[in-house]
């Protein structure tokens, strides 16, 4: 793909959410339930972590590199990190996610970021025009390619009456089931006409919507013999410091809900939701009063299979010149890779070790191959 076709699909994909895609099968470990869904809900423009989520123990320390970015300590929702017991806050906007966290249903996957250096398109997605995208280890794992997609890509109209998205998703399924067109358009039909009907009500802003459709597909797909399911949902905007709250305010409620439809549906131990995005931000704010794109930084990760009520991997001193931040400009060093990210996932998936390598093979170099935030087994 040439490089001007990724960047317009990626500006697209901020307005977009997800289709059902059924992919060729895939060869899959034999361990774990026969049943599993991913669903990845990129921030799209750089999440600013460092406000997601304030070591409270550090908080003379964040407050006087953040400047003006600094939330105010009493604004910030407390928690105790079970690994640990240490104190955080998560930000005020994020009221959901702080509850989800003290259920022990969503945990936090810290300092994480691309080994050598953040770069942009992201290398942990795939693209695929119009209006695309998927997690790259996905993707090549079916051996998808930009000619597959007329076949593969199944739009799913979204009905959000707050915001006009039209809907990217695929769906990976399990050796010896027959994704055909016929049934990826089955199961298309049978989200929109009711398998999205649920005791909770999402939200009616764009991921909410988007987030009801996973949930459908995920519920009609299962119905249909689709054993392994990949989405990807968008929220975009995220480049800009003063969009974070709003934004916060769309994540922590839909992710809420999706939550609890999973629940509903008797398959919240199957289904992962999580964060991902381009690269965290700098700790001290621009001249233009945000952030510049810096390096590591952290991810929600939700479920039953995830070791929730805690987080996970080295968090980062928020200091000028402390041990995650050589250069002592406030770009953290990441204490994990994104190739350990997502080999925890794709092996909790159900992805083999050795395809993991394959498909990883940063893996190699990045130290141990998984980060021990979910369930095996």
């Amino acid at each position: 793909m040439e490089k001007n076709n990724i960047r317009l699909s990626r500006r697209h994909l901020l307005r977009t959410t997800l289709a059902a895609a059924g992919l060729r099968a895939l060869p899959l470990s034999a361990a774990g339930s026969s049943n599993r869904a991913l669903v990845c809900i990129y921030l799209f423009g750089g999440n600013d972590s460092n406000n997601m989520l304030v070591p409270l123990g550090a908080y003379d320390s964040y407050a006087g590199i953040r400047g003006r970015l600094a939330i105010p300590r009493t604004e910030l929702i407390p928690v105790t990190s079970g690994l640990d017991q240490a104190q955080y806050g998560f930000h005020p906007a994020l009221a959901e996610v702080a509850g989800l966290f003290e259920q022990g249903a969503l945990g936090v996957v810290s300092n994480v970021g691309v080994a050598d250096g953040p770069t942009t398109p992201d290398p942990f997605l795939s693209y695929f025009p119009p209006a695309y995208a998927t997690p790259s280890w996905a993707a090549a794992m079916a051996e998808v390619t930009e000619e597959d997609r007329k076949s593969l890509f199944v739009d799913f109209p979204n009905i959000c009456t707050t915001a006009m998205n039209r809907t990217t998703a695929m769906t990976l399924v399990a050796p010896g089931v027959s994704a055909t067109k016929s049934m990826r358009e089955a199961v298309a039909a049978t989200a929109k006409l009711g398998g999205g009907q649920w005791g909770v009500t999402f939200p009616d802003t764009g991921l909410g919507q988007q987030l009801r459709q996973a949930a459908a597909l995920i519920k009609a797909g299962g119905n249909f013999g689709m054993e392994r399911q990949v989405f990807l949902v968008g929220l975009g905007g995220f480049g800009a410091s003063a969009n974070l709250s709003a934004l916060y305010r769309e994540l922590s409620p839909a992710m809420s809900a999706f939550l609890s439809a999973t629940r509903e549906m008797g398959m919240a131990q199957s289904v992962t939701a999580y964060t991902d995005t381009e690269f965290s931000r700098t700790l001290r704010p621009n001249t233009r009063g945000g952030a510049d794109p810096a390096w590591g930084g952290h991810h929600l990760v939700m479920g039953g299979g995830v070791i929730g009520g805690s987080v996970h991997g080295m968090f980062p001193l928020p200091s000028a010149g402390g041990p995650h931040d050589p250069k002592q400009r406030g770009i953290l060093r990441p204490s994990s890779t994104k190739e350990q990210f997502h080999s925890t996932l794709a092996n909790w998936f159900g992805v083999s070790y050795s395809d993991v390598m394959r498909l990883l093979p940063g893996i190699r170099t990045g130290g141990r191959p998984t980060l021990g935030f979910m369930v095996t087994g």
